[in-house]
């Protein structure tokens, strides 16, 4: 008796650890890889946006800000929007605020009640399509060259170093 206990024991021992080996495998085949997916950068770096709203408008450097009114982390993200667009930079960098076919009027009221409007760096605000531009989630930053090539995209509420980052980005010469 006291056997057939302890190679129950040890049966439901192996049965558990087969079965966490198992969810590991499924975890690490099936759900990393889509974990991964939504933390690339979209649009990669070297494609091309489609610019043709805002293609006479393009400099040396250009940053493409989209938001979306509704957006929480857009709006915790207004602060930094607001250091952004008040900074010195280049006069050959341009800013854009897009936002994805949302009502305009709701779109105004955003940038006017968090006061992203009248600052330095004036932005240019545009309805687009934002799977056209490759924006999956918002914010979403890209910085392109005058051409509308994609330099770098950050996607989400930035941290500290990526805010850094961006602000080098755009300060340096191409």
């Amino acid at each position: 008796m006291f056997n057939s206990d302890r190679i129950n024991r040890v049966a439901d021992l192996l049965t558990i650890i087969a079965c966490v080996a198992v969810l590991l495998i499924v975890g690490y085949k099936f759900f990393i890889p889509l974990f991964l997916a939504s933390q690339r950068e979209f649009p990669l770096p070297g494609t091309q946006v489609p610019i043709s709203k805002i293609e006479a408008n393009l400099q040396n450097r250009n940053a493409l800000i989209a938001i979306s009114p509704d957006c929480s982390y857009c709006i915790q993200s207004t602060e930094f929007y607001k250091k952004l667009l008040s900074s010195d930079f280049p006069a050959d960098r341009k800013f854009f605020v897009l936002f994805d076919h949302s009502d305009l009027e709701k779109a105004n009221d955003f940038l006017n009640k968090y006061e992203l409007n009248g600052l330095r760096n004036e932005a240019q605000h545009f309805s687009v399509n934002f799977k056209e531009f490759g924006v999956t989630a918002t914010p979403t930053i890209i910085v392109t060259d005058q051409k509308g090539v994609v330099i770098r995209t950050w996607v989400g509420k930035l941290t500290g170093s990526q805010e850094v980052e961006l602000f080098s980005l755009l300060k340096n010469s191409t």
